[in-house]
C-alpha cells in the first residue's frame, strides 16, 4: 500500500477515535456549542460592523491553536476555520489533515459542527455552490474545547470557506479577476464577523492559500487592508512551515512579519 493511503488510513482511525472520546467526554460542552452557534449569511444573520478602532496585525510562524494558545487569556480569542463549504470537517474522518482537519483532531469542534442545530446551514450551502466560489457564511461558535499535551483549553471559532478559485477555474471557467473580487468580499464578510461578536484577537493565516489555490501574497494585502480600521483589536497570521520555509509563510512573514 503506497505511503499516503497509510497515512491517511491511520489518520482516519485516529479521527474515528478522537470523534468518540470527544462525545464521551464533552457531551455537554459540545452541546452548549452547538445550541449556540450563531449562523451568519443567506438566511441567516447578518453581520454589523464593530465599533472601529486601531488594529494590531501580526505574523507568527505557528499553527493556529499553538497561536491561539499563545493568546489565551488577552480577551475574546477566536479561531479562524479554514473550512470546508459543503462538509463538516471536511475530509478529517477520511484522514484528511489540512486546517480544519488539524483543529478538529485536537478539539470537540468537529462533533459541533456535524450537529443537528447546525445541520441547515450545510443544507443552504450545498444548493448554493456559486460555481465553487461558495457565497458569504459562515458560523461563529463560542467555547470549543481543545485539548493539546493533556491539557484544556477553550476559543471561540469561526468556520468560513474561502472561495475554491482552483475549482471554479478549472470545473466553472471562473476567471481569476472575479476570484480576486469574490476573494475580497469574503475577507471582509469574515472581519465582519468577527466584529459582530466582540472578537478581541482573531487567529487567522493562509486562508484559502491550500487546496483551493488562492494566491498567498495577494491574501495578505488584502487581509491587511481589510483589518485597518476593523473592530479586532488584533489578527494573527499564523502560517507553519510544515518542515521548511514555503510560499505561504514567506507571503505573510514580508506583509506582516
Amino acid at each position: 500500500m503506497p505511503r499516503m493511503k497509510i497515512r491517511n488510513s491511520a489518520l482516519a482511525e485516529a479521527a474515528q477515535q478522537h470523534v468518540k472520546l470527544m462525545e464521551e467526554k464533552y457531551a455537554e460542552k459540545m452541546k452548549f456549542s452547538a445550541e449556540n452557534s450563531v449562523v451568519y449569511g443567506g438566511p441567516d444573520r447578518a453581520p454589523v460592523r464593530f465599533q472601529r478602532r486601531k488594529c494590531e496585525q501580526v505574523f507568527r510562524n505557528l499553527d493556529s491553536l499553538s497561536a491561539a494558545i499563545r493568546f489565551e487569556g488577552k480577551g475574546k480569542v477566536a479561531v479562524l476555520n479554514f473550512a470546508d463549504y459543503v462538509r463538516p470537517g471536511g475530509l478529517y474522518l477520511s484522514g484528511g489533515n489540512a486546517q480544519e482537519e488539524n483543529l478538529c483532531m485536537e478539539s470537540d469542534l468537529f462533533g459541533i459542527l456535524q450537529s443537528d442545530e447546525l445541520s441547515g446551514y450545510y443544507g443552504y450551502n450545498k444548493k448554493n455552490r456559486n460555481r465553487e466560489l461558495y457565497t458569504d457564511r459562515g458560523i461563529y461558535t463560542p467555547g470549543v474545547v481543545f485539548v493539546r499535551d493533556g491539557k484544556e483549553y477553550e476559543f471561540d471559532v469561526i468556520t468560513c470557506a474561502a472561495p475554491n478559485k482552483a475549482s471554479a477555474g478549472r470545473y466553472n471557467h471562473v476567471k481569476t479577476e472575479e476570484n480576486h473580487q469574490v476573494m475580497k468580499e469574503r475577507i471582509r464578510f469574515m472581519r465582519d464577523v468577527a466584529e459582530d461578536q466582540g472578537v478581541d484577537v482573531l487567529i487567522a493565516g493562509a486562508w484559502g492559500c491550500g487546496a483551493f489555490g488562492q494566491p498567498p501574497t495577494m491574501v495578505a494585502k488584502w487581509m491587511k487592508i481589510a483589518f485597518l480600521d476593523s473592530g479586532v483589536g488584533k489578527v494573527v497570521y499564523a502560517v507553519p512551515s510544515h518542515g521548511g520555509e514555503n510560499a505561504n509563510v514567506r507571503a505573510f512573514r514580508n506583509e506582516f512579519g
